[in-house]
């Protein structure tokens, strides 16, 4: 196999020409950066292109987890994008826009003594103006007049930079499937 052909095996997984990966080596496939096309630029920690932004990403996300285990209502909205949406297991319909996201917040809240979403290993990737986080959740649900509850799902979360921001526009979480018998 060529060396292109090996440095393209690299990005397999990307779908755009900002190939942005984390782990022990960071790669950027950077045709948009005015390289010639086919062109990989190799480099340890993360790429100068997206490595800041996707911290900032990672702020966000943790700063937003934090926010609802503290249940910080107006920290947690202070993340969310006004056209937010979400689809949970709890929702027979997508939650559509930010004042309904904000009164499913309020529904949960008043309907428990405490939740604690503890994130498994998140991932992280930017992709121009979108930010993706994914992974799986432990969550610990304290109803108020029943005993305590643990789960483990996978979630998916897009966000989008406005006003400099990262802001939450669409959040997915569901069970993850029972392992096969």
């Amino acid at each position: 196999m060529g060396t292109l052909a090996a440095r393209r095996m690299l990005c397999n997984q990307y779908t755009t020409p900002h190939c942005v990966g984390e782990g022990k080596e960071t790669f950027l496939y950077a045709t948009s950066q005015g390289l010639p096309a086919g062109s990989v630029v190799y480099g340890t920690g993360r790429s100068s292109v997206h490595g800041d932004e996707v911290d900032r990403l990672r702020a966000s996300f943790e700063r937003e987890i934090a926010a609802f285990n503290a249940r910080d209502l107006e920290t947690l909205m202070s993340n969310q994008h006004e056209h937010v949406v979400a689809l949970n297991p709890t929702s027979p319909t997508p939650v559509d826009g930010k004042a309904a996201r904000r009164h499913a917040y309020q529904t949960a809240f008043a309907a428990t003594e405490s939740v604690t979403v503890t994130p498994q290993h998140p991932q992280f990737r930017v992709v121009d103006n979108t930010g993706i986080v994914w992974g799986e959740y432990t969550v610990t649900t304290k109803p108020k007049d029943k005993p305590p509850t643990t789960s483990t799902v996978r979630f998916t979360r897009t966000y989008v930079k406005s006003d400099g921001q990262w802001r939450l526009v669409l959040y997915h979480v569901s069970p993850l499937p029972a392992p096969p018998q």
